[in-house]
């Protein structure tokens, strides 16, 4: 075998910001360390335990021996659970075979920027916004128009600030609320 190359970080990995949320994390956990009373409003974390029914039906699934990789899009009955709570939320019915399931916001927002987006293509988003969704199109090489939310708009990007912010290449235009989907 030849020598052993070192390993090096991509030049677009290192233009990617450190994360400040998980500077966040990690000062508020050394301060729960330390004893401290700290609320969490980090990662997407909330403040709470897991609700006991939900670490019963986990237990139990792995109990039952569902320990192996599901189909692509999703576990079928969670698809079906999620298009019917979907409609009872929101009052718009869902099929089931258009809900893909992913094991978080950022797996999501990648695998369908990836899917749809193409170097030099912009992408609209309000700001202030969740700084991995910038950075996510960024990595990918999209160009991230940002749209200014105004308090005496509520915090609402409106259809007038989308139609002035595109252009030929506008190829997509984030809509999340809040903004850290």
């Amino acid at each position: 075998p030849g020598p052993v190359m070192a390993l090096r970080a991509s030049t677009r990995i290192k233009e990617l910001p450190w994360s400040e949320i998980r500077v966040v994390m990690g000062k508020a956990m050394q301060m729960q360390a330390e004893g401290k009373k700290v609320i969490n409003w980090h990662v997407g974390r909330p403040g709470f335990d897991t609700p006991q029914h939900i670490k019963d039906a986990a237990n139990a699934a792995l109990q039952a021996g569902h320990v192996h990789y599901g189909p692509t899009p999703g576990i079928p009955s969670l698809r079906e659970a999620i298009a019917k709570r979907s409609e009872l939320d929101w009052g718009v019915p869902v099929s089931a075979d258009r809900v893909v399931v992913s094991n978080g916001g950022m797996e999501a927002v990648t695998a369908l920027t990836i899917g749809l987006l193409n170097p030099g293509d912009e992408v609209i988003m309000p700001t202030p916004n969740w700084p991995n969704l910038y950075w996510t199109m960024k990595l990918l090489g999209a160009c991230p128009v940002e749209v200014r939310l105004k308090e005496e708009q509520n915090m609402i990007m409106t259809a007038a600030d989308i139609e002035q912010a595109i252009t030929p290449k506008t190829r997509m235009v984030v809509l999340s609320s809040p903004g850290n989907p």
